[in-house]
């Protein structure tokens, strides 16, 4: 088992989309990365490098990265992966071997009848296409979901409220609106 939560290396753009370019499912830029991408610009230093995935194709991401080291992060820890143990709540980090940096989480999502659905609250659902734009040939994840992800966790960083005040006065009033009915700010959190 690892210890080494913070061993990072953060791929480039380009290189998490060589790594992922033959992948049989797809899969979405997510993470603060994403918010940059919306943006157009870099807002701060990034440790590592998100993706979402379909729940619904775990047996092809893992063969998909048959090659590499998978490790199943679960409540602060993480394990070697064992397939019939990994939640959709978990991630997945995946590195070249068990001695180098991490290079890509992997978060899940469940789907139900062409829905996402908010893994925090099964009551919050989007249309699948409706939870990402595209952006270099590239799917990323729509910013007011990534900010619902991040506002909603139950440990709230610094570099997430960042991420908050970057990029809600620049959201459509549609996706504004949709965010706060989800993302009820505590008063220390307020602009």
């Amino acid at each position: 088992m690892r210890s080494d939560l913070n061993n990072w290396q953060l791929l480039s753009i380009e290189s998490l989309k060589q790594i992922m370019h033959d992948a049989d499912y797809d899969w979405y830029l997510a993470g603060g990365i994403a918010l940059d991408e919306f943006l157009g610009r870099r807002t701060r230093d990034h440790e590592d490098m998100d993706i979402l995935v379909n729940f619904k194709y775990l047996e092809r991401i893992l063969d998909y990265f048959k090659n590499y080291k998978v490790y199943t992060a679960r409540n602060g820890s993480l394990s070697l992966y064992a397939l019939n143990n990994i939640k959709s709540t978990d991630s997945l980090w995946i590195a070249n071997d068990d001695k180098e940096s991490f290079i890509i989480e992997i978060l899940f999502f469940e789907e139900e009848a062409g829905h996402w659905i908010y893994k925090r609250n099964d009551a919050v659902r989007k249309k699948i296409e409706d939870i990402y734009f595209v952006k270099n040939d590239m799917k990323i994840i729509q910013p007011e979901i990534q900010l619902l992800y991040k506002m909603n966790s139950s440990n709230v960083r610094e570099k997430d409220l960042d991420d908050y005040h970057n990029i809600y006065p620049v959201l459509e009033e549609r996706q504004k609106e949709w965010l706060d009915q989800y993302v009820k700010l505590k008063s220390d959190y307020l602009l």
